[in-house]
């Protein structure tokens, strides 16, 4: 069958469209691939493999694995385990407190400056673990997890507030360590009543008993929630920005000192 003039023009309209569309298509994601920027990827299980390796996680294993459920709220083993810590950096800590199972831990830097001091406040007891069979490791075994939960790490207490009080301690051995002054004094508190709101395990026995210990603290960086603080020594209303969280920092500089 012959085409005649108007199915020739048809035929090279439609055809070249069809070819034209194959070329798109296979053509323009080559195109955008080779000037857009490659994917990043992030192997949440291959960055908690190496995690594992880290000081910071070494050391959490550790303290989660002590066993501070409130009530009781027998938390010696704890405060030694910190205080031990803060010995090895050089860094003096008092413990003090009425009751000798639930004491208070309290370790002090000096800086540049006492006034305006920042304390940097802890707590060292958790809450019930309720229900084992619901946890899918021990509660106190600080064991990672398997399957989706293979980048976490599982145990009571490990974000309220352990992991941040292994941070606090790492930020305190890190100025020791670089021989560092901070402008202000920096005060590292472990209290042992929070979770049952017992002030005489925490910082109102020591606006009591041991003001010396909270010499020049004006400020307190604590693990968030109710910043409206109404007692007898301390009216106080403070602005919340977040609760606590798993937050990846990545600090970079061209050269060491900068970055120090």
């Amino acid at each position: 069958m012959k085409l005649g003039s108007d199915g020739k023009r048809r035929l090279a309209l439609y055809g070249g469209a069809a070819v034209f569309s194959g070329l798109a298509l296979w053509g323009i994601p080559a195109l955008v691939s080779r000037l857009s920027a490659p994917l990043s990827i992030r192997r949440m299980d291959l960055e908690a493999d190496a995690a594992m390796k880290t000081e910071a996680v070494k050391l959490l294993v550790e303290y989660v694995r002590i066993d501070t459920t409130n009530p009781p709220g027998i938390t010696r083993p704890a405060i030694d385990f910190l205080a031990r810590l803060l010995a090895c950096e050089g860094i003096p800590a008092t413990i003090t407190g009425a009751d000798p199972e639930r004491p208070i831990l309290v370790a002090r830097i000096k800086g540049s400056s006492p006034d305006g001091a920042l304390a940097l406040l802890n707590h060292a007891d958790v809450v019930p673990a309720g229900d084992p069979g619901a946890w899918t490791k021990p509660p106190f075994a600080a064991a990672r997890g398997g399957g989706l939960e293979r980048d976490h790490l599982i145990g009571r207490g490990t974000l309220d507030m352990k992991g941040q009080t292994i941070a606090n301690f790492l930020a305190m051995a890190s100025l020791r360590r670089a021989g560092l002054v901070p402008l202000r004094d920096i005060v590292f508190v472990v209290e042992s009543g929070e979770e049952t709101s017992r002030e005489d395990l925490g910082m109102g026995w020591l606006f009591d008993n041991r003001p010396d210990l909270l010499t020049g603290v004006t400020d307190v960086f604590n693990e968030g929630g109710v910043n409206e603080v109404k007692v007898q020594h301390v009216e106080r209303f403070g602005i919340e920005t977040m609760q606590k969280a798993v937050l990846s920092v990545d600090v970079l500089s061209s050269e060491a000192e900068t970055l120090e």
